[in-house]
């Protein structure tokens, strides 16, 4: 697929049909996560965990109730791009440290997952996917051992559903998508120029 496809098509999405991708596909685009994201000394700091989440219906929910958007409002919606079928979770890998100081080690860390992030967003259209990202992170210790590491970002994997209302497992009640365009983008014009 050309270029022009990948970008218009990677998009953030929060609802799935329930077709279920082929494994392979998902193979396909962690390989080339390794073949061809670029790390820093080629230390790779950053573990990644696939889930499968469509064949773990408790974690898939365990991992939905972590990812409330505003902890502090009881009402507060969650985030369905963790109810893909696949889910993948980034965390710090700790033993690609060296000899630099951890403040600037978590730096780099969050750059490579940015990086790894942004290859499975376009990787995945050019293969007939969709991708959610999930940031939105809240108490997440009854996970970890579930997963075996401290997810700094999750991304949902499968087909997109044109679908505008979901069933959320935590309200057990049909409710909307969260507005894709809630949050918009400053102009071009007041973040990048030519210096």
């Amino acid at each position: 697929m050309d270029f022009d496809y990948l970008t218009a098509n990677r998009i953030n999405t929060y609802n799935w049909t329930d077709q279920i991708p082929a494994q392979s596909l998902i193979d396909d685009i962690m390989q080339g996560i390794h073949d061809f994201v670029p790390s820093k000394q080629r230390r790779v700091r950053y573990n990644i965990r696939v889930i499968p989440a469509y064949k773990m219906p408790e974690l898939r929910q365990k991992i939905y109730q972590v990812t409330k958007a505003d902890p502090n409002n009881p009402k507060s919606r969650y985030n369905p791009q963790v109810l893909a079928p696949y889910v993948i979770s980034f965390g710090i890998r700790d033993s690609a440290i060296d000899k630099v100081p951890e403040n600037h080690f978590k730096y780099e860390a969050g750059v490579e997952i940015g990086l790894a992030a942004m290859y499975i967003s376009l990787a995945a259209p050019n293969l007939g996917l969709a991708v959610g990202f999930c940031a939105c992170i809240q108490d997440q210790k009854d996970i970890i051992d579930d997963i075996g590491i401290s997810t700094k970002l999750f991304l949902g994997i499968g087909y997109k559903s044109d679908d505008v209302k979901y069933l959320c497992p935590v309200y057990d009640k049909i409710v909307d998508i969260p507005a894709s365009d809630h949050n918009q983008k400053p102009s071009i014009e007041e973040y990048i120029k030519y210096v």
